[in-house]
């Protein structure tokens, strides 16, 4: 038997989102019959990760997506990811992205209204309405990653929504389960 997630998508991949008028009746391709399964929402915790940055030319599209689709925004500084220059002659980049932190998270522990609660599998999500502005997730972030918007006077923090990923034309970030 098959297991097929609520969006469509087969678990073994061989049919493709869209595909079906009901995701939850499936031919089995081992046999004639027809199996129907009802399958919940299944949330598998994923989080970005940094994979190949020697193939970044610095196009900045993941920055871009990032600030387009979660800020609706076409500013890189709305961005919860940064690329730069990694400083040295090579003309390499780097990125600066939530490492998804487990246990103790830093940005949540400064915060003192309890606006970062922790995420399924690691990182933070902001509460907007606790959050007053005062930028200590900022500072207590070790990795740099937590953003500052001075127009909202809120936060950037990473979702892990993985649209930066899918918008990278070459592979350097994707997203891994937590």
């Amino acid at each position: 038997m098959k297991l097929i997630f609520k969006t469509g998508v087969l678990a073994s991949g061989l049919l493709k989102q869209g595909s079906l008028s009901n995701p939850e009746a499936i031919q089995s391709r081992e046999s004639k019959y027809l199996i129907t399964l009802e399958i919940g929402v299944l949330n598998i915790a994923k989080i970005l990760k940094i994979k190949e940055m020697r193939r970044c030319i610095g196009c900045f599209s993941c920055m871009t997506s990032c600030a387009v689709v979660n800020r609706h925004n076409h500013s890189l500084a709305k961005s919860a990811v940064r690329i730069m220059t990694a400083g040295d002659l090579s003309g390499r980049m780097a990125a600066i992205v939530c490492v998804g932190c487990t246990g103790i998270r830093a940005c949540a522990e400064a915060c003192p209204y309890g606006a970062l609660a922790d995420r399924e599998g690691g990182g933070v999500t902001l509460l907007p309405d606790k959050c007053t502005g005062c930028r200590n997730c900022v500072a207590a972030c070790t990795f740099g990653a937590v953003n500052f918007d001075s127009t909202t006077n809120k936060p950037i923090i990473c979702k892990h929504c993985g649209v930066c990923a899918q918008f990278c034309t070459h592979g350097c970030l994707e997203m891994e389960e937590a």
